[in-house]
């Protein structure tokens, strides 16, 4: 579009000068002669340039039009591209309004721009609660959402009265939110003691980084394997059993994307060294083979399953989720979970309170992209689909469920505490912006408890420790929302 704008400008450009001049020739031989004919050629000859003109000023005009809807499409592509990466619309509206324009362009617009804003000033109609709002989003400062508000609810009858009221009455809001931020900022700030942070459990554990987001801990068994030979044979047998697994389970994806789910992770999490195994995380997802087996035998259509397995499928999910088992209770910490998970299942007033929280959390982590590490995501999402399908009913599916929201919530809101400490201070929110450009991380994470405070809650609500922990996270990042 942009070379094609230019070459019709070039060619008006051309035009116009060449019949140009040939009006100017044919003018002047005319008055030399004296002849009508002539004269009413000359004349001719001067429309036909003044038509010139006008096409040459519309050339230009064309291509000022040309190089703007260039630049502006650059500018457009390039927030996409942002949203596609998984920016926040706040962080990408904080940019500079051209970040990748040419600095010809840029500084064209910046003279207009000086020019328009010194005729606006000079009307004295209080045009400045707009020019620098324009300013800021030149230079890409963060908005300010209160001052917007304010612009934004005028009563349509003050908009209808011109510039002069309704800008004088945004000045007026303006110097009002000022003076109470002014008087807010005089108040101590005086917080409730901030309780004992929460340890992440035995299980799947996780970290969050600035640079990753939130990731699988991926730690391997400190207590070692028994009886090593005969694990090995085992993880051989399993890795072995899963290729033609997953193939059947590929076919059938439309119709169990969940089982899908589950044998892929499985399959990738025992693709490695068995020394260098996540116990807890195969123990995880591992039961999510056995929830699927129980389900298939039974057929229970009261929950995810519509239509069967063929038998040659079944039989192989079965020997594939025996093998599993075989395995997995050959390390002491897989044997120490299962143990941990019947005693937690006695709970069942404990299980009737998390059990809708569990699912809905485990979901929601499952569908982050932006913060959440892909490797992680899958994980999350393997652990749903095997609660999703069995729930507390097995109690290896409902711990594992458990442990992973336990586990993932007490590091992300770990992570916000300290962030929240070091932003703080001056250098310390510059450290912490070094490390987290624009605080994706922190601010996605933030987001995301906030926006789900009220089903965390419900989920640490049996537990005195989670509850007053979560409790007081929530309770500061929404004091600190009302004070920023």
């Amino acid at each position: 579009m942009y070379a094609s704008f230019l070459a019709t400008a070039g060619a008006y450009d051309a035009t116009a000068k060449s019949v140009g001049l040939a009006g100017s020739a044919a003018s002047h031989a005319a008055e030399s002669s004296g002849e009508p004919a002539a004269i009413a050629a000359a004349a001719s000859a001067d429309a036909v340039a003044a038509f010139a003109a006008r096409a040459r000023e519309s050339a230009s005009e064309t291509l000022a039009f040309a190089l703007g809807a260039a630049h502006a499409f650059s500018a457009t592509a390039a927030d996409v591209a942002e949203f596609d990466s998984g920016n926040l619309p706040e962080f990408v509206a904080d940019r500079p309004l051209w970040p990748i324009a040419a600095p010809a362009f840029v500084s064209a617009l910046a003279n207009e721009w000086s020019e328009l804003t010194k005729r606006l000033i000079a009307v004295d109609e209080d045009w400045g609660v707009w020019t620098s709002w324009y300013e800021d989003r030149l230079a890409g400062r963060p908005a300010d959402e209160e001052k917007d508000f304010a612009r934004l609810t005028l009563p349509e009858d003050m908009w209808e009265r011109g510039p002069y009221v309704a800008n004088a009455e945004i000045k007026r809001r303006f110097a009002a939110i000022d003076a109470q931020r002014e008087r807010h900022a005089a108040i101590p700030l005086v917080e409730p003691e901030m309780p004992s942070e929460p340890v992440q459990t035995e299980g799947p554990t996780f970290d969050l980084s600035t640079e990753r987001g939130l990731t699988a801990a991926h730690l391997r068994d400190p207590q070692g394997i028994d009886d090593p030979d005969a694990r090995a044979a085992l993880h051989r047998q399993i890795r072995g059993l899963l290729p033609r697994l997953g193939e059947l389970c590929e076919r059938s994806a439309n119709r169990h994307p969940d089982l899908a789910v589950v044998v892929a992770e499985y399959a990738g999490l025992v693709d490695r060294p068995i020394d260098d195994l996540d116990v807890a995380e195969v123990w995880g997802v591992g039961a999510g083979l056995h929830a699927f087996v129980e389900a298939f035998e039974s057929q229970n259509v009261d929950r995810t399953l519509s239509e069967p397995l063929e038998p040659a499928h079944l039989a192989l999910l079965k020997r594939a989720a025996r093998v599993h088992g075989a395995l997995i209770l050959g390390f002491p910490l897989a044997r120490k979970l299962m143990d941990d998970a019947e005693r937690f299942k006695l709970a069942s007033d404990t299980i009737a309170a998390i059990d809708g929280p569990t699912a809905e959390i485990l979901r929601r982590f499952g569908e982050q992209h932006g913060w959440v590490d892909e490797e992680a995501r899958r994980f999350i999402a393997a652990i749903g689909a095997g609660y999703h399908e069995a729930g507390w009913t097995m109690a290896a599916t409902g711990h594992a469920g458990y442990v992973v929201v336990r586990n993932a919530l007490v590091v992300v809101t770990r992570h916000l505490v300290r962030a929240n400490s070091v932003f703080a201070t001056v250098a310390g929110g510059l450290v912490l912006n070094e490390v987290d450009p624009g605080l994706q991380v922190t601010t996605h994470a933030m987001r995301f408890v906030v926006e789900h405070a009220t089903t965390i809650l419900a989920f640490a609500a049996p537990f005195p420790e989670l509850r007053d922990w979560f409790g007081w996270v929530i309770d500061h990042l929404d004091d600190q929302s009302k004070r920023t």
